[in-house]
């Protein structure tokens, strides 16, 4: 007591190194603690899940390596075990349909909400027929298969998929994915399963999904927050879409030439370099860290689409951007017949690494 009493004076006293540093440390935990303020706009379902007292950095705070540390089982698992069980079974013998779910899915998902459709790249929306010829899938659909039941089989133990889950809520924040769409995918997944699943379907499932859809929802959006406030407040950084101006077309033939995130790489290929700056006065971009990516939005004709596109570099506070001339994607096409210097381009800020699909862990 009397040394706490000591402390209690000496901090009164406004002097001692000893005061310094609880006023320091006290700062410190208030700014944490307004870093993780919910968002107003998310869900009342995704509210839910983000309740726990655990956050993306729980467990010692204030401890250099705990910082460092991110965990992704920010909130507790609101599920019993016959329904984690359920889950866990149902999605073992679903997985091998995962694309079929997943497709059907994003069928009731644009269905229901055209107009959210436009984040999305159309180059992940073409359908292709699976290896059997039976069910036609979705790039995209495969992508989300893989991630949505190796997450639900591991409902338990999700910080294994820590990696991918900083992967994927990157390519969220840069395509500008809202907490609020959550929700509706949930809905349209329960859709999907229970047209899946039809007359075999038992009892709870559809409830044990559901639930786990938002845990896992719950734990993209902390993940996204994070990761979009970190790439706001570093400098140079912004948010959602900044306009730049294409100031130099360069053709070079480079066998490390840059590719988009959808394309096989290839070697010795000619390349357009593309340099551009930002039109609104503030010439201070990010410190560029190798195999980030942007986010580019296109206006094509009456379609509104995005695309990420690896940056080559950023350069005296310019964005560097190479495109392959035998990139077949449509909005690499646009690029080429249609950026000449003077064009106006929107992007977000750089984020993530580059990865081909093949190498995700999901």
């Amino acid at each position: 007591r009397h040394g706490q009493a000591g402390r209690q004076a000496g901090r009164q006293a406004g002097g001692g190194r000893h005061g310094r540093a609880e006023q320091q440390q006290q700062q410190y935990q208030q700014q944490r603690r307004l870093e993780h303020e919910r968002p107003p706009s998310v869900s009342i379902a995704i509210q839910r899940r983000l309740c726990g007292k655990e956050t993306l950095n729980s467990g010692r705070k204030g401890r250099r390596g705990d910082r460092r540390r991110r965990t992704i089982s920010m909130a507790s698992l609101d599920m019993t075990p016959g329904e984690v069980k359920l889950l866990q079974e149902s999605a073992a013998v679903l997985q091998g349909r995962g694309p079929e779910v997943a497709t059907k899915m994003y069928d009731n998902f644009f269905s229901a909400h055209p107009e959210l459709k436009y984040y999305f790249s159309t180059c992940f929306l073409g359908k292709k027929a699976s290896d059997d010829g039976k069910v036609e899938t979705t790039l995209m659909a495969k992508v989300m298969a893989h991630i949505l039941f190796q997450f639900c089989i591991n409902i338990k133990d999700l910080d294994k998929f820590k990696d991918d889950c900083e992967r994927v809520s990157a390519k969220h924040v840069s395509r500008g994915i809202k907490p609020e769409f959550y929700p509706y995918l949930g809905d349209a997944l329960i859709e999907a399963l229970k047209d899946t699943i039809g007359a075999n379907l038992v009892d709870g499932v559809l409830e044990a999904w559901r639930k786990a859809f938002d845990h896992i929802a719950a734990l993209f959006v902390e993940t996204e927050k994070r990761i979009s406030a970190e790439v706001r407040n570093q400098p140079g950084g912004w948010e959602g879409f900044r306009k730049f101006k294409v100031v130099s077309v360069k053709e070079e033939c480079d066998s490390m030439s840059q590719h988009s995130d959808e394309d096989d790489f290839d070697e010795d290929d000619k390349k357009t370099v593309y340099t551009l700056e930002p039109v609104d006065g503030n010439k201070t971009l990010p410190e560029h860290k190798f195999g980030q990516y942007v986010c580019i939005r296109f206006h094509m004709k009456d379609v509104v689409t995005h695309r990420n596109y690896t940056l080559q570099s950023i350069t005296d506070n310019k964005l560097v951007l190479a495109i392959k001339s035998a990139d077949e994607a449509p909005t690499s096409k646009h690029i080429l017949a249609q950026w000449k210097e003077g064009e106006v381009i929107e992007f977000s800020p750089p984020v993530g690494t580059f990865l081909l699909l093949e190498s995700l862990a999901v």
